[in-house]
């Protein structure tokens, strides 16, 4: 009985670790210019989908996840970001490579910022690697250009 109650115990603390780990809150009840922003760009060769995406944060890259709300809004080469709650982010997929994306974000204040991420040209592993071993070190070398 006593191990049932610590594993319950034990259990309940984590799933409230998660839940306030996943908090969001509304980026108006935030100061405007401690708001951090990341920008990711990736393409997946296997699906040949491009994704542009943001995810805002209070005050640093570990802070609390933001979600806009009205004035406030995000766009991607020109079109409204879609918020995806399950990774607290706001995307938006493009089918093929895209070469660049443009966001335009517009904060409580009025403040519009723009960042333009420029997309490299795809990297490859060097022809002939066939095997990596887990035992081994391994230097791979590789040329990227935008």
């Amino acid at each position: 009985m006593k191990t049932l109650f610590k594993t319950s115990a034990v259990v309940a603390v984590a799933s409230l670790a998660l839940l306030t780990a996943c908090n969001k809150e509304d980026s108006s009840s935030v100061d405007q210019s401690k708001i951090w922003l990341a920008h990711t760009v990736d393409y997946d060769a296997n699906t040949g989908i491009t994704t542009a995406s943001a995810q805002f944060k209070f005050s640093n890259a570990v802070g609390t996840l933001l979600r806009l709300d009205d004035p406030a809004n995000l766009k991607i080469n020109g079109e409204d970001a879609e918020y995806v709650d399950a990774f607290a982010w706001y995307a938006k997929t493009y089918t093929g490579v895209k070469d660049s994306a443009v966001f335009v974000y517009t904060d409580h204040d009025d403040n519009i910022f723009t960042n333009t991420i420029l997309v490299g040209r795809s990297i490859d592993l060097p022809t002939g690697l066939s095997t990596i071993s887990k035992s081994a070190a391994l230097d791979v070398v590789f040329e990227a250009s935008l």
